[in-house]
């Protein structure tokens, strides 16, 4: 289900850059900032991004033994 949201206040010279955007993508104003919405959307935040990395670098440590560590750290030795 789609809702309306009305943006207020905007700039002349800041909707002047959005409309020029769209006319260059071939898309009305309307489409290219509805899909400006679902890209910004679609994108984690930095501190989501952030949490991701870390939880997937605790995923990954769980596979590794101590001795995983230690064999790794003096591989570039032998």
């Amino acid at each position: 289900m789609s809702v309306n949201i009305t943006i207020r206040n905007v700039p002349d010279e800041d909707r002047a850059v959005f409309a020029s955007r769209a006319s260059q993508s071939g898309k009305s104003l309307q489409k290219f900032l509805t899909g400006e919405f679902n890209r910004h959307a679609s994108t984690p935040s930095p501190i989501d991004f952030i949490r991701g990395l870390e939880l997937q670098v605790e995923l990954d440590c769980d596979y590794l033994t101590h001795d995983d560590v230690m064999n790794a750290k003096d591989a570039d030795r032998r």
